[in-house]
């Protein structure tokens, strides 16, 4: 039989959550507990990883470790799921060596010494922990394909498609749209300079275009109750024309610079917006450095964040005259509910000192609704967002009243906002649904100095 050593033990899987935050993969800011938004429960979203593998002939497996030294603390990594399963990966076994993994975890330790937010784990979450990491959740298929995700545009300018949606009253995303042949790209080129192609002459076919270049991105999945997922992402601009070269070269042409649009980010943080793609350009530059003129291609635009899911109205005058208000909004290192009880560490800061700008990200958020009476018993929602001091919203969130608790006069929620931070100043939580600002807070962000 292989060797195998014994599993760490409750009282050093409880020191590793309480010395870490979000997981330890290199970039990867996922939090190793979620909230659910609907519920306020904390969900498990880690896995624990061996530097060196428990078992013989497993991943990164030393034959010289002990079995104490093999359940340490300095053996283990948390990770997400993901993360958890990628480095074990056979096929990029050799991307993930015990040394990188190490200096992932040195790192993990000095984000919480830098920070000083772990997680509080029971006994029971420490052994739930504990389950989820050593038992084989591989799924095993024979001549089957399952996908769970959507995918971007195939064509060049396609719409990315829609975000798959699992739960019940769950709903996917919209696809996004396909790209235009946009028919104003060379406004800043001299006149004369640019022939349109033939059958084109005036770009008037330009909103039933099937393929122009640059495909949309996928959008996002969704999982659990009520869920949206995210709409896909739209597709890129294309252009079509002729360039008159006598005419160029008489301006003093010397060379094309071409600038290569950036492609929009998805939004990995909860909540956090996915951005628009960046122009590309077509520069045409004088002998002198000088510029003769450009021509100039929108990237796609970033996706719509999910709206309220179907069935679900926004807050009326009816509403607010019924007393619906938002009473308490608070931000918090760590809040959860035990036993219908709230938990809270480190509560309604009014600063956040960031060890570095731009930083990405997660804040923990309560919200608490009260009410006398609403218009009537259908579901209702708001959305919670994150702006920036200069009143871009970076993060939006949509929660929701259930029917069945509409007469209760309650609810709360415990959400979770990223964004990458990339300023010092007030940025502002809202709360907020159709005409009505419902509530509002300031955070100070501070950058740490020396």
């Amino acid at each position: 039989m292989p060797i195998e050593h014994p599993s760490p033990t409750i009282s050093t899987i409880k020191s590793l959550y309480a010395h870490a935050f979000c997981c330890a993969f290199k970039g990867c800011n996922r939090p190793l507990y979620r909230v659910d938004e609907n519920t306020g429960a904390r969900v498990l979203n880690s896995r624990i990883c061996h530097i060196n593998a428990r078992s013989e002939h497993g991943p990164r497996w030393d034959a010289a470790q002990s079995a104490k030294a093999n359940r340490a603390p300095e053996n283990l990594l948390l990770m997400c799921p993901e993360h958890a399963s990628a480095i074990d990966e056979k096929d990029s076994l050799a991307a993930y060596p015990a040394e990188l993994l190490r200096e992932w975890k040195t790192e993990q330790l000095a984000a919480y010494d830098r920070i000083r937010q772990g997680w509080a784990v029971t006994d029971d979450m420490a052994k739930e922990t504990l389950q989820a990491s050593t038992v084989d959740q591989s799924i095993n298929l024979k001549n089957s394909t399952i996908v769970l995700r959507s995918e971007g545009g195939r064509a060049p300018g396609a719409g990315g498609a829609g975000g798959p949606a699992f739960g019940p009253n769950s709903r996917g995303g919209n696809g996004g749209a396909g790209g235009n042949l946009q028919s104003d790209a060379a406004k800043a080129m001299p006149e004369g300079v640019v022939i349109p192609l033939a059958g084109m002459p005036d770009f008037e076919v330009s909103e039933k275009l099937e393929s122009p270049p640059g495909a949309g991105g996928a959008g996002g999945a969704a999982f659990g109750e009520n869920s949206q997922g995210g709409d896909g992402g739209n597709g890129g601009n294309y252009y079509g024309a002729q360039l008159d070269m006598a005419k160029l070269r008489a301006l003093g042409f010397h060379h094309f610079q071409v600038v290569i649009g950036k492609g929009g980010e998805p939004g990995m943080l909860p909540g956090q917006h996915p951005s628009a793609g960046d122009s590309t350009k077509l520069i045409a530059i004088a002998e002198d450095g000088t510029t003769i003129g450009e021509i100039s291609i929108d990237g796609g635009a970033a996706a719509e964040p999910p709206g309220l899911p179907d069935g679900v109205r926004e807050i009326t005058s009816g509403d607010i005259e019924g007393e619906f208000r938002i009473t308490t909004i608070m931000p918090g290192d760590i809040i959860t509910e035990y036993g219908g009880r709230l938990c809270i560490l480190g509560g309604s800061a009014r600063s956040i000192l960031m060890p570095e700008l731009p930083i990405e990200a997660v804040l923990t958020i309560l919200y608490i609704a009260r009410w006398k009476k609403l218009e009537d018993q259908q579901s209702v929602g708001f959305f919670v967002s994150l702006d920036r001091p200069d009143g871009t919203e970076v993060a939006r969130h949509s929660v929701m009243v259930p029917a069945e608790a509409v007469s209760d006069g309650y609810r709360q929620w415990i959400i979770q906002l990223g964004a990458a931070f990339d300023t010092e100043g007030a940025w502002i939580l809202r709360a907020y649904s159709g005409d009505f600002l419902l509530a509002k807070y300031e955070i100070e962000i501070v950058l740490a100095k020396g």
